[in-house]
């Protein structure tokens, strides 16, 4: 689902290479971009595999932290059971890590 103009960030990369190994057939699918918080900055969703349910699927999100000049300097990390309703919680979620 990640198309040529939405090439993943090297920082999340790194971080599902971690977490699944360089294997890109191991990686959660589909990963697409999608302004979660609405800050007008691309956030990243992977969502875990084999899942058909569309939005009560469990999901990675990688929440784009901007800094002082307004570029996405660091991505913050957090795995959800169901990325339904998901702009209405995003704010309540916790960084388990950053990238």
């Amino acid at each position: 689902m990640v198309s040529a103009s939405e090439k993943i960030p090297d920082d999340i990369r790194y971080m599902l290479e971690d977490m699944y190994g360089a294997n890109k057939n191991e990686w959660p699918s589909p990963i697409y971009q999608k302004d979660l918080n609405q800050d007008g900055f691309p956030d990243w969703v992977a969502i875990k595999k084999n899942c058909k349910l569309k939005n009560a699927c469990a999901a990675e999100l990688f929440i784009c932290v901007a800094d002082k000049t307004g570029v996405c300097s660091e991505y913050c990390y957090s795995e959800v059971k169901t990325i339904k309703n998901i702009e209405k919680t995003i704010n309540t979620l916790k960084c388990e890590s950053t990238c």
